[in-house]
């Protein structure tokens, strides 16, 4: 599935894991228990907007950062990972062993502090546009 190539995609990421965000620190949703900052929660949406070759989905990344450096730096690496509209698709096209991806867009950001928390958080929407390679 296209979703669990992105992930793994950005768990394998060195400066997200040099920002605190390794694979047990990325879960689907909401987690369970709140971990220790900082981690990101994700939910996907697909669409049925696409044609018989290229399908369109959409991906919300929520960013808690230990503070707001820390969270503005999160989403400064997952911009340069994601949002490659206007790039050849070297980097995205070929990481996937089942899909290739052929543009990306940032089209939702909005940050926020949480004083009942005290963290910073920053949300992310990103489109995809992808084929399989089947």
């Amino acid at each position: 599935m296209i979703e669990n190539d992105i992930i793994h995609y950005l768990t394998n990421d060195a400066t997200l894991i040099a920002l605190g965000i390794t694979s047990a620190k990325i879960f689907p949703d909401i987690p369970k228990q709140e971990p220790a900052l900082p981690y990101m929660t994700f939910s996907w949406s697909m669409s049925d907007d696409g044609d018989e070759v290229i399908d369109p989905c959409r991906l919300e990344l929520n960013i808690f950062g230990s503070n707001k450096l820390n969270a503005q730096l999160i989403r400064a690496r997952l911009v340069a990972l994601l949002h490659k509209q206007d790039e050849i698709q070297s980097t995205l096209y070929d990481y996937s062993a089942t899909h290739y991806i052929y543009w990306s867009k940032l089209t939702f950001g909005k940050s926020m502090f949480e004083p009942e928390r005290e963290n910073f958080q920053i949300a992310l929407t990103f489109d995809f546009k992808y084929t399989s390679k089947n």
